[in-house]
């Protein structure tokens, strides 16, 4: 396609009729472009297999793999990569706000549900970033356009804390554990299934004869 930019395209059915095909096709690149695309016509049914052949060989190789379900779709990629081959990357990155507006915007559309409309209301209502995450679940339901899920959403993003939901599991797993307090090691008439310990009773000791001795004078 260009210096570049380097395709090879490749049918699932021609690729089931004749399987070194591709194999062949890619060691013959000897000078690989920045950017290698293997694109894949899927034109048969049963291509689970072949597909995750074709994933591993382009992984191996350090080709792009694309997949089109029709030759209209397969066109549109060619013509894409060559219209964008001699673009930079800067039309596919983010353009932040510069001002407090837009930025303010960004942040309260990160928010699942909450939409422009709602920013502007809520920076209509309110002023502030700083007043909107001041704002009680009441002073939200006053604000325009937001329903009772929203008003939620937005409550619990500014007011839960930055905890993972494994630590808080794990933490009320450890609430639920008895502390063992330390103790003497048990003797083994404590231990389940062992009879108890019988006091053994002490066994006087025998008094040795007294023997005496008479002198004759």
């Amino acid at each position: 396609m260009s210096p570049d930019i380097c395709a090879l395209y490749l049918s699932l059915r021609y690729h089931l009729l004749n399987p070194e095909y591709i194999y062949k096709r890619l060691s013959a690149v000897k000078h690989p472009a920045k950017l290698c695309v293997l694109l894949c016509l899927v034109d048969v049914d049963d291509n689970a297999k072949i597909l995750q052949e074709l994933a591993r060989v382009a992984i191996l190789t350090d080709w792009t793999l694309i997949l089109a379900w029709s030759n209209a779709e397969t066109a549109r990629w060619l013509e894409t990569y060559k219209l964008y081959e001699s673009k930079g990357a800067e039309l596919i990155k983010e353009r932040p706000k510069e001002d407090y507006v837009g930025q303010l915007t960004d942040v309260l559309t990160g928010i699942r549900g909450v939409n422009r409309t709602d920013a502007d209301n809520l920076m209509t209502s309110f002023g502030s970033l700083k007043s909107i995450m001041g704002c009680s679940i009441e002073d939200l339901s006053m604000c325009a356009g937001l329903g009772e899920r929203k008003i939620k959403r937005l409550y619990n993003a500014f007011n839960t804390p930055f905890v993972s939901t494994s630590v808080k599991r794990q933490a009320k797993i450890d609430t639920l554990i008895p502390q063992s307090s330390a103790s003497a090691p048990a003797s083994s008439g404590d231990q389940p299934g062992s009879p108890p310990d019988r006091q053994a009773t002490p066994q006087s000791t025998p008094t040795p004869p007294i023997s005496f001795s008479v002198k004759r004078k």
